[in-house]
C-alpha cells in the first residue's frame, strides 16, 4: 500500500489502484501521451514527496498527482490523473524498466533491460551505468530491489545480486583539466626518437 493505505497493483493489462475503504478500483492504460507509458507494470514505488513511480515495458512513468490528494482519485476526476513518462530518448539505457526504487537522497533508480539508471529529480536528468561501469549483468529482474536502513541499494539481476551505496557513486561530471603527457607512435614515444637522433648526432661529431 501507499502512504494513504491504498493498494497499487501492476498487471500485464495495465495499472490498478484499489481503495479498500469503498471498494473503488481505478484502472490505467496507455491511451495517450499523458497516460501511463506501458501496459505491463513491473515495479511500483512511492517517493518521499508522495508521488508514485512505475516501471513498465515501455519506459518509466510518474503519476503527477501526489497520493494524499484523495479527492482526485475517483472516476469523475480521472482525466486529471496524468503521468510524466521517460524513455530512452530522455536518457534511460533501456526501454523496459523492471525495477524502481528511491534512494535516501530522493533520486530514483531504474533497472532496465540494458543497464541501471539514476534519475536526479532536482536536475531532471538521467545518469546511466552500463556494464563498463561495473554492472555485471545489464538485465534486471522485475521488482527485485530493496533499500536498507543504512541507505544501501540491492538489485537482483539475471547474473546475481548487485549491492552498493549511492553516496559511493562518483559523478560523471568533472572540472579537471585534460593534460597530454605523452604520445605513442608505433608504440614508441617521440622522445625515444628524439634522444636517438641526439645520440647519433653526438657519435657523428666524435667520429668526425
Amino acid at each position: 500500500p501507499d502512504s494513504q493505505e491504498k493498494l497499487w497493483l501492476g498487471t500485464h493489462y495495465g495499472l490498478c489502484r484499489v481503495d479498500l475503504s469503498n471498494d473503488q478500483i481505478l484502472s490505467f492504460l496507455p491511451q495517450s501521451d499523458s497516460s501511463i507509458k506501458g501496459d505491463i507494470i513491473y515495479s511500483i514505488t512511492e517517493d518521499n514527496e508522495a508521488y508514485m513511480w512505475f516501471g513498465t515495458n515501455r519506459g518509466l512513468s510518474r503519476l503527477n498527482v501526489p497520493v494524499w490528494e484523495n479527492q482526485k482519485f475517483n472516476l469523475k476526476n480521472k482525466h486529471d490523473l496524468t503521468f510524466t513518462n521517460f524513455t530512452t530518448g530522455d536518457g534511460l539505457p533501456g526501454h523496459v524498466v523492471y525495477l524502481v526504487v528511491e534512494d535516501k537522497n530522493g533520486d530514483i533508480w531504474a533497472g532496465t533491460n540494458n543497464g541501471l539508471a539514476r534519475f536526479e529529480k532536482n536536475e531532471k536528468q538521467f545518469t546511466s551505468f552500463p556494464v563498463s561501469d561495473g554492472i555485471t549483468e545489464p538485465v534486471f529482474n522485475p521488482s527485485a530491489c530493496f533499500r536498507s536502513s543504512e541507505g544501501k541499494l540491492y538489485f537482483g539481476t539475471q547474473d546475481g545480486l548487485l549491492e552498493f551505496h549511492p553516496d559511493s557513486i562518483l559523478s560523471g561530471n568533472s572540472n579537471s583539466r585534460v593534460v597530454i603527457t605523452d604520445v605513442l607512435i608505433n608504440y614508441r614515444s617521440p622522445y625515444e626518437f628524439q634522444n636517438g637522433l641526439e645520440n647519433n648526432a653526438r657519435r657523428s661529431q666524435i667520429s668526425a
